[in-house]
């Protein structure tokens, strides 16, 4: 018996920090830039708000329905003044704090599209948060610079 309430205290306790990280993060004006048949990759971009007292870390995207290659990115200028991206393994968001992704800067990238992304549609973004927690997001497709 008491085995069976350790097990049953450890999942509660287990889905509430979940829910707490999910309780704690707000997305805001996700968006994802329509592509072309010629370019077979896009990327996310969205403002992540952290209203909780713990830093939260997104290790992971996935958009399964659109790529199987799905990347954190940042962006960086270059010795010689030229834009590169570079995977990165996480993106930190600080307790009490907001953060961008936007073009040109830190992002979800997606690689070797599926199909075309078309300005006026939508998909499912899921972040994948500490590693336990994910956030489904719905992401809108819009052309670059709306």
């Amino acid at each position: 018996m008491n085995k069976l309430f350790t097990i049953l205290i450890s999942v509660l306790l287990c889905s509430t920090e979940a829910f707490a990280c999910i309780e704690h993060l707000e997305v805001v004006d996700p968006w994802a830039r329509a592509s072309s048949h010629h370019n077979k990759n896009s990327a996310a971009y969205m403002i992540l708000k952290n209203t909780g007292d713990k830093d939260l870390v997104i290790t992971k995207a996935e958009a399964h329905d659109i790529s199987d290659q799905v990347e954190l990115h940042e962006t960086y200028l270059d010795d010689k003044g030229v834009h590169k991206m570079v995977h990165v393994d996480k993106i930190v968001i600080p307790a009490h704090s907001v953060i961008e992704l936007q073009p040109k800067h830190t992002h979800i990238m997606f690689m070797n599209l599926k199909s075309e992304l078309k300005a006026g549609n939508s998909f499912t973004l899921k972040l994948v948060i500490d590693e336990d927690c994910t956030k489904d997001v719905e992401v809108h497709v819009r052309e670059l610079g709306r």
